[in-house]
């Protein structure tokens, strides 16, 4: 995000402000997936320790 801000110029404040928006909306999906993931590693570390 900071590399939009530096190279987007008087622009990225209205693609930034997208985002922003856009996450707020979708923050219960976004954190579900997010958990998910690393659910899914831990669980994954879990088996590979126990088979080895």
């Amino acid at each position: 995000m900071a590399l939009v801000y530096v190279f987007g110029g008087s622009r990225s404040a209205a693609v930034l402000g997208g985002w922003k928006t856009w996450m707020g909306e979708h923050n219960s999906a976004i954190m579900t997936v997010v958990l998910v993931v690393l659910g899914a590693k831990y669980v994954g570390d879990a088996i590979g320790g126990l088979a080895s």
